[in-house]
């Protein structure tokens, strides 16, 4: 059973769902952001569908900004895309915008009580935003990072990085990286896959060893 809603975070700000529920015999839910949008034909068949066979009710959101919420504005053609353009008046604010979607994943997340195991998993950038949501909220017992950027340090480094803006937090490097929110989840179960170099392409072994 397959239903869609939304649901608003703060004042303005509404967040698109899409629920699937399997019926009896839920282990829990699973709440899903891909910076590639909800309804991506690849997060379907990669993340929602394995989630469900492996017994999961999903919840997958479109925080700010992606799929479902991003902005369209007929007859506008800005020389930016809509995503940097948030991201720097977010941190002009002193509101990052990967904050503001970890907060939408967390409202998420405490609109739905009862369920005895909550994961959260993340596509892309919103690898970030699930990790640092199961950081900041000890009810999420598992972490599913795929395709997130390797370290925040890597990407500062590289001057012609891959990734947007948006996944920069200021002042974050110095004070700690992605492998720091990782490790503060231990005991939970962290499964990160195909982690991406600042180039946004498949890290290697080495990489991965030398970051991890």
């Amino acid at each position: 059973v397959t239903q869609v809603g939304h649901f608003r975070t703060e004042v303005g700000i509404f967040v698109p769902d899409r629920v699937y529920d399997i019926g009896a015999f839920v282990k829990g839910v699973a709440f899903v952001c891909a910076d590639r949008g909800k309804d991506d034909p690849a997060v379907r068949r990669g993340v929602i569908d394995p989630l469900m066979v492996a017994g999961y009710r999903v919840v997958a959101l479109d925080p700010r900004g992606w799929g479902e919420s991003e902005p369209i504005l007929p007859g506008a053609d800005p020389p930016y895309s809509w995503e940097d353009f948030f991201a720097y008046r977010g941190a002009e604010t002193g509101r990052p915008l990967l904050g503001q979607r970890i907060k939408d994943l967390l409202a998420s997340a405490s609109n739905r009580r009862g369920h005895l195991q909550w994961l959260v998993a993340g596509v892309g950038a919103g690898a970030l935003v699930a990790a640092h949501a199961a950081a900041l909220d000890q009810r999420i017992s598992r972490l599913v990072a795929v395709g997130g950027p390797i370290s925040f340090r890597s990407l500062a480094n590289d001057p012609m990085t891959k990734h947007p803006f948006s996944t920069f937090l200021p002042g974050v490097v110095g004070e700690y990286d992605i492998h720091d929110v990782y490790a503060t989840l231990a005991p939970r179960e962290v499964f990160v896959l195909n982690p991406q170099n600042s180039r946004g392409q498949l890290a290697t072994r080495h990489e991965v060893e030398e970051e991890f």
